[in-house]
């Protein structure tokens, strides 16, 4: 794994996980770049295949934001909540077209009135882009801080609650760890029990 994702720049560390005998991959892993450009340039060349094996390649949260279950699903749009009544679609767009290319932007209206309901949607092209948005919060707009997050469907968030109580059920381990330093990716194996060599 090493060899190959330094082409996208340099490495600092690789971990395959492996189950508690150290015998079994659990079919995920972790590369640390020591630029965060190298993560960049390695999620632009998705998908990645590794020993004839297409691997999904993922932006490592935070621990503290690992711990929402929300945070690992693949979703092209985010919401927007605490915006002001004087910002328009405009005012969105400029701010969040800095982190990749937008499809739709959406303020939520009063139907009656027509005043902004305080929150909003964007979908962008890449679910990539989301979660580079959500790891530059806090998010700032005209001065005003605006709370953003992974905006799921409501069968998205009924199979999240599921899988979140079957995930504590069984211990699982799907937080991933975050170096203030260092920048990393989250790798997980569309076939599990692949093992990734370094």
């Amino acid at each position: 794994m090493r060899q190959y994702f330094s082409k996208y720049g340099d490495v600092c560390d690789v971990v395959a996980m492996r189950d508690k005998t150290g015998n079994k991959s659990r079919g995920f892993g972790f590369v640390v770049f020591k630029e965060a450009e190298s993560v960049d340039r390695c999620q632009a060349e998705r998908p990645h295949q590794l020993l004839g094996k297409i691997v999904d390649t993922k932006r490592a949260m935070p621990k503290e934001e690992s711990l929402n279950p929300d945070i690992h699903c693949n979703s092209k749009r985010i919401f927007i909540g605490g915006i002001r009544r004087f910002f328009t679609e405009n005012d969105l767009k400029d701010y969040f077209s800095n982190f990749g290319e937008i499809v739709d932007c959406t303020i939520k209206r009063d139907n009656v009135s027509g005043q902004s309901r305080g929150f909003a949607f964007i979908t962008f092209t890449d679910r990539d882009i989301v979660d580079k948005v959500i790891l530059s919060k806090p998010h700032s707009i005209k001065h005003c801080v605006v709370d953003v997050k992974k905006a799921l469907s409501p069968e998205e968030l009924r199979q999240l609650d599921e899988n979140h109580t079957s995930s504590n059920n069984n211990n699982s381990s799907s937080g991933t760890e975050y170096d203030g330093e260092n920048q990393r990716i989250y790798k997980h194996n569309q076939e599990p029990g692949i093992d990734f060599i370094d």
